[in-house]
């Protein structure tokens, strides 16, 4: 049996999350709350088999939340069992945007 993996994100990660759930809940009630299940749909999925997702540059990795164009980015702690997610980026931003977030 494979261990679950903790997941952890970084204080921009928070914040891209906090940002886009507000974004979407002013859009349309509860649009928020449908964006933030998504999320969490892949979160779950990334925890159980974080490897599942190919590297994109160098140990980045990124997943795709469903019904909505959000890329989650994330590298493996190996050691400590544990997935950093470092951004939640629109698929339509910049790569240089979530490259800047990277520290490994």
């Amino acid at each position: 049996m494979e261990i679950s993996y903790k997941l952890l994100l970084t204080n921009d990660a928070a914040h891209d999350l906090e940002e886009i759930i507000d974004y979407y809940e002013n859009v349309r009630k509860g649009l928020g709350k449908d964006f933030y299940l998504s999320y969490k749909k892949a979160e779950e999925l990334i925890e159980s088999n974080p490897k599942i997702y190919a590297c994109i540059e160098g140990e980045v990795r990124r997943a795709l939340t469903n019904k909505f164009r959000y890329s989650i980015f994330y590298h493996i702690i190996e050691n400590q069992k544990v997935v950093e997610v470092f951004g939640i980026i629109h698929t339509s931003r910049d790569p240089k945007y979530w490259k800047k977030r990277i520290k490994l």
